[in-house]
């Protein structure tokens, strides 16, 4: 999610940079309009100046009959110029003109500026022109003769609202505004395929437009003027959704997949955890009953006997059933499954008895944990006590079960695993160990036995058998 903020941060960005060079480009382009509207109207003065008009015998400067008629077809293919003018040397007085108006010029001669590389041609400052009845800036080219003095000037006011009208059609909302270098005064603004005026005279013009957030400033190549664009500051914002719809699907399908992926990945982490687990519940318990298998009885009772207070007894006892493959046969497998669930359900419930275990196919062995040896025997009878109520398998069936019942008993904390699966021979060992019932049933390694003089076997009391029905 980071990652994607930062990348998208870096593409608002970018939009931003892409903003401000495209209204670089388009402001290059405005401002490259004017200065082709003005030059081209500066060399049409020159060769209308040197070309057609020539000094009379008096001195004077006027147009022939035949320089009248191109004049005004002069005048008729331009009509973004006012009037074309002939003004005296100095400047100040108009001589001839194809309007009628006063011989006061528009701007004083004072007000002229000759541009760079061109020092004949003079730019005048812009302003309202009531003769003109809109706003213009005023434009001379200035006749010299062989010593190099001023003979006459050409000239013709150039109304703004074709000097700084731009046909084409942007893409952003640019507001061009074009400043007088000179002065710093704004002298029009085009916005929105619009034209707007600074009010230089009360009641005429219109208020320029604030520049926006962003701007950026472009001279006007030869000239004395310098177009300033601004655009607001959505502008970049609006890019980065126009243009990132697109690879916003595309993140978010990326982000559905790697979320889909993460939950897949998840899903199968954990089916696979609950396979293990599933695995080494399986290798640890009993499937049938729910109680311990031979591997879990086997790891678990070497950290009972670890943790054995000094002076406690730990016993092991160990079940068969007699016969039982007998009477799975004769029952049937559910009735004898039945009957090992019955079996260690009660085994379960004896008091104190841990660690109850299935440890082959009809056996089974527990652990208890005794202050001292002379209670073992007391367990002995209570453990073969579970055999007094009838094992009822199913409808109609009562069982009494034969069990062989062994014990071993320990008061040492000192047994670990050995290689074959048993307890090693740290345990203490005393000869004489007593099984109630078999002599070899189940193989718990080397540990304390009870004496063989402290139990007294009873083989009535070890194998209790009732008639089967």
């Amino acid at each position: 999610m980071l990652g994607g903020l930062s990348f998208e941060a870096f593409e608002l960005n970018a939009a931003q940079h892409t903003i401000a060079r495209r209204a670089r480009t388009n402001a290059t382009e405005y401002a490259g309009s004017i200065a082709r509207h003005l030059f081209a109207q500066f060399a049409e003065l020159e060769f209308i100046g040197v070309s057609l008009l020539a000094p009379r015998p008096d001195g004077t400067v006027r147009p022939t009959a035949r320089s009248v008629v191109a004049l005004r077809r002069f005048m008729a293919l331009h009509p973004s110029l006012y009037a074309f003018n002939i003004q005296s040397a100095d400047g100040n007085t108009i001589v001839w003109s194809t309007q009628q108006q006063t011989a006061k010029p528009i701007t004083s001669a004072a007000g002229f500026t000759p541009l760079p590389g061109h020092p004949d041609y003079l730019l005048g400052r812009p302003r309202y022109a009531a003769r003109v009845g809109t706003y213009a800036i005023t434009m001379r080219f200035r006749a010299v003769g062989a010593t190099g003095a001023t003979r006459y000037f050409v000239g013709t006011p150039y109304r703004l609202e074709q000097l700084l009208a731009y046909p084409n059609v942007f893409a952003h909302p640019w507001t061009l505004t074009t400043v007088d270098a000179r002065n710093q005064r704004p002298i029009g603004q085009w916005r929105g395929g619009l034209l707007f005026f600074p009010p230089h005279r009360p009641g005429v013009g219109n208020p320029l437009k604030a520049a926006g957030n962003r701007k950026n400033e472009i001279s006007v190549p030869g000239l004395p003027l310098k177009v300033l664009i601004s655009w607001p500051i959505t502008c970049a914002p609006r890019l980065w959704a126009t243009d990132g719809w697109v690879r916003w699907i595309m993140e978010m399908l990326v982000l559905i997949g790697i979320v889909v992926l993460t939950r897949q990945i998840e899903q199968s982490q954990r089916a696979r955890d609950e396979a293990a687990a599933a695995i080494e519940q399986a290798r640890r318990h009993d499937r049938l009953t729910g109680a311990l298998s031979r591997i879990g009885f086997e790891e678990r009772i070497i950290s009972l006997a670890d943790r054995l207070a000094p002076g406690a007894q730990l016993s092991i006892f160990v079940i068969d059933i007699c016969c039982f493959t007998a009477l799975n046969r004769r029952l049937g497998v559910v009735a004898g499954d039945r009957i090992l669930v019955a079996l260690a359900a009660r085994l379960r419930a004896l008091p104190g008895a841990l660690l109850v275990a299935r440890v082959g196919a009809d056996s089974f062995a527990f652990a208890r944990i005794d202050p001292g040896r002379t209670v073992v025997h007391a367990h002995i009878e209570t453990t073969l006590g579970i055999t007094e109520e009838r094992f009822r398998p199913s409808e109609g069936i009562a069982e009494h079960l034969t069990l062989s019942l062994g014990c071993a008993c320990s008061d040492r904390p000192h047994a670990s695993r050995r290689s074959d699966g048993g307890l090693s021979n740290r345990t203490a060992i005393r000869p004489g160990c007593c099984w109630v019932g078999r002599t070899d049933f189940w193989r718990v390694g080397s540990m304390n036995s009870v004496p063989a003089c402290s139990i007294t076997c009873r083989p009535t009391h070890a194998t209790k058998r009732s008639p089967r029905r």
